[in-house]
């Protein structure tokens, strides 16, 4: 494990230092301009933008993030598939990584959420903020994960991963559709929205932000937001951020079994069983159509 933690560390942080301080300037540069979008020290909390502004700075922060986390599977992955044909241990390989990438994770998004207090000013504390932020990331993250996995070429995967991270980012955190039309929903959109890692940060950020509104703009905002379904006491920013947390240990679990599972041939292990029957299947399809390829040539000739 030592070895592999160690060459891990070379090729994610020692090899890749200019990339990580790149991208860490681009979340810097983006939480200085939401932030800027997001003043509180106003004569009112400006009900209609906040929650705007909040969904745009968690859907930076998750879409960067998870494209960024794309080189940390597949950037080697001929090297993994000739070690694991050599009898590599998944998980440990599958440790050395996450173990680190979570450390480059936290260094972003607690980049990110510094410049964007100080920008915003927000009426809570720099604490819950930026935990909020972090643990936003680590939830997003893992889709960059499981893309670089599934897919082969990089430009689809980062596209996918950007895609993805944008509509559980941005796309359902409550705004349109509002969350009153979305607790109504049945199986499976309501699972689906349970991911949103973009709902749980704007809905914590929010609750946090307008509890600590001074009266009587607390109490206005609070009825106008509950209103639209967001929960808005003290307890729903730990909340959340317990969600944001099982959503990315979760993640994390899927993305364990599928480079586990996918592209066994490829690591010159067997497949599975339900796998091996696919393969089993897809074998005689080619056979049969072969079958009849070769009988209608010999009845042309």
């Amino acid at each position: 494990y030592c070895i592999l933690q160690h060459r891990c560390f070379t090729i994610l942080i020692y090899n890749n230092w200019q990339q990580i301080f790149s991208d860490t300037l681009i979340l810097i540069i983006c939480g200085f301009i939401s932030g800027g979008m997001t003043q509180s020290k106003t004569s009112s909390l400006n009900y209609s933008i906040l929650p705007i502004v909040l969904t745009l700075s968690v859907t930076l922060l998750g879409v960067l993030t998870a494209v960024g986390a794309t080189n940390v599977f597949g950037g080697t992955k001929l090297l993994y598939f000739r070690e694991r044909a050599s009898n590599l241990y998944v998980f440990p390989y599958f440790i050395s990584r996450i173990l680190l990438d979570i450390i480059i994770i936290f260094f972003k998004s607690f980049a990110f959420g510094t410049i964007f207090y100080d920008v915003a000013t927000p009426l809570m504390n720099r604490e819950r903020l930026v935990t909020m932020f972090i643990f936003t990331a680590y939830a997003a993250s893992p889709i960059g994960y499981m893309a670089s996995i599934v897919i082969s070429d990089k430009p689809s995967t980062v596209a996918t991963t950007a895609a993805v991270s944008f509509v559980l980012g941005g796309l359902m955190t409550g705004l349109n559709p509002e969350l009153v039309t979305v607790k109504t929903y049945t199986f499976p959109l309501s699972q689906i929205y349970d991911l949103s890692f973009g709902g749980w940060a704007v809905e914590g950020i929010l609750s946090e932000w307008i509890v600590q509104a001074p009266f009587p703009y607390m109490s206005t905002a609070q009825e106008f937001f509950e209103d639209k379904g967001f929960t808005i006491t003290s307890d729903t920013w730990i909340t959340n951020i317990a969600n944001l947390f099982i959503i990315g240990t979760f993640l994390r679990f899927v993305t364990l079994i599928l480079l586990i599972t996918i592209n066994r041939d490829k690591q010159l292990h067997e497949n599975f069983g339900i796998l091996n029957n696919l393969y089993f299947w897809n074998y005689c399809k080619t056979k049969i159509r072969k079958q009849k390829l070769a009988k209608l040539q010999s009845d042309v000739l």
